[in-house]
């Protein structure tokens, strides 16, 4: 489980679609949400997980692809940016959003160059 900031425009059906779960499943580990259909913009809210096998390890390891990532507990941009080999630059110069390098929120969604 971890945790998301809502954000604007969200909705827990949204959500549920975007990290692959159920509003039911978000309802189960939020018993404060005591209407599904009433979430705040900066509110937190636990989001459970699937919990998949670990896979084998490969003897040479690639980075994941560029695209999207989703923010983890934890994560920094630095640390972003070194596990896909790249700049915290050239994050923040592919995401105009974020105003300022050292704020980023668990959930958010950025793009990877």
């Amino acid at each position: 489980m971890f945790q998301y900031v809502v954000q604007p425009g969200d909705t827990l059906t949204a959500i549920a679609r975007r990290f692959g779960t159920t509003v039911s499943a978000i309802l189960a580990v939020n018993p404060r949400i005591t209407n599904p259909d009433i979430i705040f913009i900066g509110q937190i809210i636990n989001i459970p997980t699937r919990v998949t096998p670990t896979p084998t390890p490969t003897p040479t390891p690639t980075p994941p692809a560029p695209g999207r990532y989703i923010v983890q507990p934890g994560d920094t941009l630095f640390l972003i940016a070194r596990r896909f080999g790249t700049t915290v630059a050239a994050i923040v110069a592919a995401n105009p959003q974020i105003t300022d390098p050292n704020v980023i929120f668990i959930g958010q969604i950025i793009n990877i160059p």
